[in-house]
């Protein structure tokens, strides 16, 4: 029988605290926001993060900021706060559709996330692979492969950042 593992293990912190340095070494303020003041927040052609009408993080590229939801324990935060370096690490998401943008953070994210740090969640790995999917079937077989790999690039920068190179 498989063991369902404790969604916010004990190095869930350590994991999310990598990727909160690594945004600071890159010039970017990290805040938490209350869900409520997150959710108002208008989603513009420089801000990502909306899924499914609700906020879990935001990024403003031009103003160096990343908030995320207060509400959100140390995996999915780390999930998010990948997903939100994707956007700045990825290619500039003012010059692509937002389904696009939204496709290179969340592979960022999954590669980031799942991959390198091996966030158990079975949950957010499901939501992660159902939002991908989405995406996916909303583009051109062409773009989403595009878009797919613009994101493992941002994931394996992040990693790289993370690792000090």
């Amino acid at each position: 029988m498989d063991i369902i593992p404790d969604p916010d293990p004990p190095d869930a912190l350590s994991a999310f605290s990598g990727l909160f340095d690594l945004a600071t070494r890159m010039g970017l303020t990290v805040t938490w926001v209350s869900p409520r003041a997150l959710a108002n927040i208008k989603a513009c052609r420089h801000c990502g993060g909306h899924h499914d009408g609700q906020a879990w993080g935001m990024t403003n590229i031009a103003h160096r900021n990343i908030d995320l939801d207060s509400d959100m324990g140390p995996w999915m935060a780390t999930r998010v706060l990948a997903h939100e370096l994707g956007h700045v690490v990825g290619p500039n998401p003012n010059y692509m559709p937002d389904q696009v943008a939204e496709y290179v953070a969340e592979t960022a994210a999954r590669l980031v996330a799942f991959d390198h740090f091996a966030c158990p969640d079975p949950d957010v790995r499901t939501e992660s692979d159902d939002y991908i999917t989405s995406m996916a079937d909303a583009l051109s077989p062409d773009t989403a492969e595009l878009a797919r790999v613009a994101g493992t690039v941002a994931g394996r920068a992040i990693i790289q950042g993370l690792n000090g190179s």
